[in-house]
């Protein structure tokens, strides 16, 4: 059986330069999934043009705007109503060292910014 990750493409809010807590703030929420997709996951991955930029491990899910957030998005622009975040934290040195930088290809035209992948799926 597959481990699966929640792969992020935070395009629209991603800059060159960013720190690793505003990284973590575009990546965790908040994410359109219904429960039986996302409670198994239990690493982030935040991609840039397929590349993995950084690695969080996730501890909990909360309700859309139910945990303290930072993010650079008005909450009007994504309604919180079916939608989830997760709290957690960057991933130890040795996932990271495992993963970041490593690539993913996501399928041509795909929009969507939050995907369920397998882990198995990351390659060199």
């Amino acid at each position: 059986m597959s481990e699966y990750v929640l792969a992020i493409r935070p395009r629209k809010h991603y800059r060159e330069g960013m720190s690793q807590k505003e990284i973590y703030q575009i990546t965790r929420g908040v994410w359109s999934f219904k429960p039986e997709r996302y409670l198994d996951m239990y690493l982030a991955m935040t991609f840039i043009n397929g590349i993995v930029i950084e690695v969080f491990e996730i501890e909990n899910w909360h309700q859309a705007y139910t945990t303290k957030n930072e993010y650079p998005w008005n909450p009007k622009d994504y309604p919180g109503d079916g939608r989830v975040e997760f709290t957690g934290k960057v991933a130890g040195k040795s996932i990271r060292d495992k993963y970041i930088g490593k690539y993913f290809r996501f399928k041509q035209g795909d929009a969507n910014p939050a995907r369920r992948i397998p882990i198995t799926a990351i390659t060199k």
